[in-house]
């Protein structure tokens, strides 16, 4: 069977493009006190891609639209890291995507504001409605890494600069969620059937306990997988097997 181009980026789309899984995801990676701010049962699945042609190659462009608790709308986006190896330029990916979205959100806020300035001209005596003032919307990136060694590039964009404390104030500074597989104990994964053998599968498959590995994952989820859509489910860990690791 020929190898798919980036086949651990298709079961991740495959798995993370179904709400309930990027929910049970985020519960599980992200801080208390960052996933108390969000209202992840109203969480949306974005589905324009912010991601330029040259950069298709690196990541994967799942966003999600998540309400935050105050009212205000934020973003966030999961970018999957799916090379053999710690990227250093990572920072530098996720700064071009934020960028993207924020010149989107920017771009679609003033053609509303066209629109609602020409509907007014139109009908003057219609009642205004107050807006209020417009913010780019908070962007808070992923990176779930499954490499064969350790994360060992940081969390933030700092980390792609060296340069003197005077001259720190001039550089992007932001930092991202880094889901290391590599360093995450495999007792420690958690999330729904799903999304767990997803981790598992994806810490293991280029690794000689794949093998074994795969029997204890899928024997001890098998009773929780409805079996309405057990064939969605064990099609793209098939595919995922044949084409990321060297398994019979």
């Amino acid at each position: 069977m020929e190898k798919i181009h980036n086949p651990h980026d298709l079961y991740f789309k495959e798995t993370m493009s179904k709400a309930e899984n990027a929910r049970s995801f985020l519960d599980s990676c992200l801080a208390p006190e960052i996933r108390s701010l969000l209202a992840l049962d109203r969480l949306e699945i974005e589905k324009d891609s912010f991601v330029a042609p040259e950069l298709a190659e690196y990541v994967s462009d799942m966003l999600y639209q998540v309400p935050l608790c105050d009212g205000r709308r934020g973003h966030v986006y999961i970018l999957l890291e799916h090379k053999s190896f710690a990227d250093p330029w990572v920072a530098l990916q996720i700064l071009e995507y934020m960028v993207q979205c924020w010149r989107t959100a920017r771009t679609e806020y003033l053609a509303r504001k066209k629109r609602e300035k020409e509907e007014a001209e139109r009908n003057p005596e219609q009642p205004k409605i107050a807006q209020g003032e417009f913010h780019l919307p908070v962007i808070i990136p992923i990176v779930l890494y499954h490499g064969t060694h350790a994360w060992n590039n940081g969390s933030n964009s700092g980390a792609m600069f060296n340069c003197p404390p005077a001259l720190q104030r001039f550089i992007p500074d932001f930092s991202y969620v880094m889901y290391d597989l590599v360093k995450t104990d495999e007792k420690q994964i958690d999330g729904n059937p799903y999304v767990q053998i997803m981790l598992r599968i994806f810490k293991f498959v280029r690794t000689p306990l794949l093998a074994d590995k795969l029997a204890t994952i899928l024997s001890e989820f098998a009773g929780q997988i409805s079996t309405d859509n057990l064939s969605d489910t064990v099609k793209p860990i098939v595919s995922h097997l044949l084409n990321a690791g060297n398994i019979e």
